[in-house]
């Protein structure tokens, strides 16, 4: 049987996918093409992929840091991730781990996934039916229009459980008409609160002000 075409991905953007910010829009984007692979995941999941995209080191290790860290203290090394099918609009992927020369696959929650591999530094991959059964062209997104907005909006809980296609989208609070000094403050307390995509944010918003 032929084998199938894996496509490699990188991380793209992170954004809220509800109102309430308890879901979010996990963007993957094919490194050799234009389109885009967007992924539902849960509060959690999206601060601890954020906090390593964003070099923001918190106070104490994320459980993805732990797990990086017992498998450095036993050689244990990840060498991809693979998000392997797409059913009724969820993901699945494997971990592939390897320690002496031995490959293990692993079923994982994608936003786990991924926030491992961006962790040890391995390729995320997908296979070419999967991008093109869900995967979008990147002017979709630069226009604004929501991937889904036939879909009915999914059940909260089943949302925070599930990492599948989103269902709406929305867009992020402003920060434009706060001063310096409230966002310096904001900054602290977001951190303070472990709340890593708003400070990011934030300070990105602070680092333009200032070079304006």
């Amino acid at each position: 049987m032929a084998s199938r075409e894996k496509i490699e991905l990188r991380i793209a953007a992170i954004t809220p996918s509800d109102h309430n910010n308890t879901t979010y829009t996990l963007l993957l984007a094919e490194r050799m093409g234009s389109r885009r692979l967007p992924v539902v995941i849960a509060f959690n999941e999206a601060q601890a992929i954020a906090m390593v995209v964003e070099n923001i080191l918190p106070p104490r290790p994320y459980t993805h840091d732990l797990f990086k860290n017992v498998a450095d203290a036993f050689d244990i090394k990840m060498t991809q991730v693979v998000i392997y099918r797409l059913n009724e609009g969820i993901f699945y992927s494997y971990l592939y781990c390897e320690k002496d020369g031995i490959e293990q696959k692993i079923d994982a929650r994608t936003s786990d996934a991924i926030a491992l591999a961006i962790r040890f530094g391995c390729p995320i991959h997908t296979y070419e039916e999967i991008l093109r059964e869900a995967g979008m062209s990147m002017d979709v997104f630069e226009s604004g229009a929501s991937p889904d907005d036939d879909e009915e909006d999914e059940d909260e809980d089943d949302a925070q459980e599930s990492e599948g296609t989103p269902s709406k989208s929305s867009s992020q609070a402003p920060l434009s008409g706060q001063s310096l000094e409230s966002l310096e403050a904001m900054l602290l307390t977001a951190i303070d609160d472990e709340n890593y995509i708003l400070a990011a944010r934030i300070r990105d918003e602070i680092a333009n002000r200032k070079k304006n």
